[in-house]
Formats: structure tokens, sequence, C-alpha cells
């Protein structure tokens, strides 16, 4: 059977026009698969102790699905994409071959970040 998980009694927020936040959510295989009130997903799972799902009891916390990276870590990945990548060169020479590689690829006037 795919992992099931509920979560109920929160305040889920969900990013929807007209529908800021619900109180529970179903999740089944890392996707969300039904939102609303307790008493729906719970219908959903057949009850809270009908062992279809793993039942989160969030206590009135705030829950905020999906990808969240508040480091921004995946910007500066993408922005070190843009760049030269200076990992692994080990001398001047190597150094100078990168940004002169990367600088016949760039448009004029634009920098060369590495």
């Amino acid at each position: 059977m795919a992992k099931r998980v509920a979560l109920v009694n929160g305040k889920i927020s969900t990013a929807l026009e007209g529908q800021d936040e619900v109180q529970a959510l179903l999740y089944e295989d890392g996707r969300i698969c039904e939102i609303g009130s307790d008493s729906r997903i719970l219908d959903a799972i057949g009850g809270r102790e009908s062992g279809s799902a793993y039942v989160v009891d969030l206590g009135g916390r705030t829950a905020i699905p999906g990808f969240v990276d508040s480091h921004n870590h995946v910007l500066s990945a993408a922005t070190l994409l843009e760049g030269v990548n200076c990992f692994g060169l080990k001398t001047i020479d190597e150094l100078k071959a990168a940004v002169a590689a990367k600088a016949a690829q760039a448009e004029p006037g634009e920098w060369i970040i590495g």
C-alpha cells in the first residue's frame, strides 16, 4: 500500500486564492491529494483509527507544504551555474582559460562572474 499521511487540526497554508488556509490535508507518495476540514480528510481515510494513513495532529500549529529553502541555496546554485566554474582549477593558466572560454560566450558588456 502507498504511504499516506494525514495532517489534521492545523493551520495549513495553501497559497490558493480564496482558500488561503485549511485545517487538514492528505498526501500520498509525497503528493498532496486532498485538502479541507479535519472531517473531510478523516472521512477520506476512513477515520483516525482506520490504519489506512499515518495521522499527524498538528495541535493548531501552522504547516506550509512544499519545498521551502529559506537560505536560497537553489538560487545561489543557479547563479553559480551562470558564471565561470572555478572548482577544480589548480593553476592561474587554467583559470585564465576558463574565464576566456566564458568571455567568448558572453554578449558585449556582459559581466563575467566566477
